[in-house]
């Protein structure tokens, strides 16, 4: 391990050489994923699929703002900590720490206060059971968003991730902005470890449950050139037939295929 760590900083300062920044982000992030435990999972999606409401609904708390209104405005890390703490990173190099509080975390909405565009990255720490082996969320703005500063940031996370989760409306799967996405920027950085989610699921029949997910392959199959299984999902539990229990069936099958993307993740470092 410590001469593929020696031979890619050799690469690095070849790669600074010839002025090629892509390069030099993909392999920094390289000697980054080597060094780290931990297990990056990137939320991306356009505006309004649900990604703060899906991290929510996996954290079984509502941490992140989620309304009617696009919420998320800037990249979120949400990692495992002893103490419920938010820290903003700013473009300047400037660091704010502050205490998890509803207040605090509309800072990082659309209608908030703070100036999203000097904002680097949020994060987040919880005690929270599901990140307690490594596992890191990170949340993101729509990747249909205009603003080229948020739309940098949400780029750069790429590198960085171990692995995506990538929600589709069910009415409109894969749209012409995400096959743009994912073409150029997601599966440019690498990133291929990838799960598609129908997010809203309940909002459909079942004969329309069915038939989006078809469509929604189709479409994925079309751009990438390769079949992936496209999962169904809503965060809304159901009730177990004697009405004692809500259950998440959508919630079980996306925690087992997180932890099948750990294990593919930690077979590639090795």
């Amino acid at each position: 391990m410590a001469d593929l760590r020696v031979f890619i900083k050799q690469l690095i300062a070849h790669s600074e050489t010839l002025e090629s920044t892509q390069a030099q982000n993909l392999l920094k992030a390289s000697l980054g994923t080597l060094d780290r435990q931990s297990f990056h999972l990137v939320v991306l999606g356009e505006f309004k699929r649900g990604k703060s409401t899906l991290i929510n609904s996996l954290l079984g708390e509502n941490i992140l703002p989620a309304d009617i209104l696009p919420a998320s405005a800037v990249v979120t890390v949400i990692q495992f900590g002893g103490d419920r703490t938010l820290q903003l990173s700013y473009v300047d190099g400037s660091v704010e720490s502050m205490a998890l509080s509803e207040g605090n975390l509309q800072r990082l909405t659309y209608e908030g206060n703070e100036d999203s565009s000097k904002v680097k990255h949020a994060k987040i720490t919880i005690p929270a059971p599901l990140l307690k082996e490594g596992l890191v969320l990170i949340d993101t703005p729509g990747v249909n968003d205009l603003n080229e500063t948020r739309a940098a940031v949400t780029y750069g996370i790429l590198p960085h991730a171990d692995a995506a989760l990538f929600l589709l409306d069910a009415a409109a799967p894969l749209t012409r902005t995400e096959a743009d996405f994912l073409s150029t920027k997601v599966l440019t950085h690498k990133l291929e470890s990838i799960q598609f989610l129908i997010s809203k699921i309940d909002r459909l029949s079942e004969s329309d449950k069915a038939e989006s997910i078809r469509g929604a392959e189709s479409r994925i199959e079309q751009v990438i050139e390769r079949k992936l299984r496209v999962l169904p999902y809503s965060a809304i539990p159901t009730s177990t037939g004697d009405n004692s229990e809500l259950i998440n069936p959508y919630q079980h099958d996306l925690l087992a295929k997180i932890s099948e993307l750990k294990l593919d993740s930690q077979k590639t470092i090795k």
